[in-house]
Order: C-alpha cells, then structure tokens, then sequence
C-alpha cells in the first residue's frame, strides 16, 4: 500500500508566546502593583528579561513585549528600539520592567543611569514614561521612589 501524506508546519513568531504570559492584557494597570502583578511570571526566570508593557489612552494593556535578555544578572538596553516600539505600536505611554534573578528587587547603579537615560528620551520624543519597575520577592517601583524622573 502506498501512502501519500502532506504536512503542512506554521512558524509562529516567539514574540507571541512571549506576550500571552503577561497576564492582564486588556486590564487597566493604575499603580506599580498593578503593573507588577501582570509581570509575576518574571520572578520564575533565572536570567534577566527587560519587558516593555505598552498602553493606551486609558492605561489599558494593549502588549507585553520582551525586547532584552541576559544572564544572570544583565541584560544590554537598547534605547531607541524601546522607543521604536512604542511609537510603531502608537501606544500612548509605557512601563519598561525587569527581574533580578537574585529575587533582590532593589535597583544598581545601572538601573538608575538606565531609567534616567530612557526617561530624558521619552520626553525629548513627548511619549510618556510612566514607571520602571524591578521584579524580585516583592517590586520596586522607581515612580514611586523617584517621582521627579517621570513626565506625567
């Protein structure tokens, strides 16, 4: 007997996948917790993952992306893209977040320059920047630590 069989393989892009584990897309995110509480998957990572959660109007999560990643304790930042992505989605504001894979959510050095420097960036292009957050244990919020770095 002769068989004849067809297979047809569809590649879907990771970045799908990657946006299905944030919980609340379409949830209005308010606060720090609230943006935290949709990145709790971050805290099972071993390796430092840099998420751009784009929003509209509304503070509605329209998407969660995964822009960077690491090892275990830094991941390369790319500024313009961040912003390349926001504008392309026309996202009215975003939240930029990370983990620290030591579950210490307290920010370096780095993570200060790095805020600063994305912060001076938004707001040369007028997008709003609304917080960076570091997921450990518990979060750090740098809005709520440092205001005065936020456009809004």
């Amino acid at each position: 007997m002769d068989h004849v069989c067809e297979l047809k393989l569809k590649w879907k892009q990771k970045k799908i996948t990657k946006q299905m584990r944030a919980k609340g897309i379409g949830k209005i995110v308010c606060s720090a917790a609230e943006a935290a509480e949709c990145l709790s998957w971050l805290k099972e990572s071993h390796r430092e993952i840099f998420v751009l959660l784009l929003l509209d109007s509304g503070n509605t999560l329209l998407s969660a992306v995964e822009l960077f990643a690491g090892g275990n304790g830094c991941a390369n930042i790319d500024i313009p893209e961040i912003l390349r992505r926001v504008l392309t989605a026309n996202a009215v504001s975003f939240i930029i977040a990370h983990n620290h894979p030591s579950m210490n959510s307290s920010p370096s050095r780095n993570d200060t320059q790095i805020t600063e420097e994305i912060a001076e960036a938004a707001k040369a292009v007028k997008l709003v920047f609304q917080d960076h957050i570091i997921i450990g244990e518990s979060f750090y919020s740098f809005r709520n630590q440092n205001p005065e770095l936020f456009n809004t």
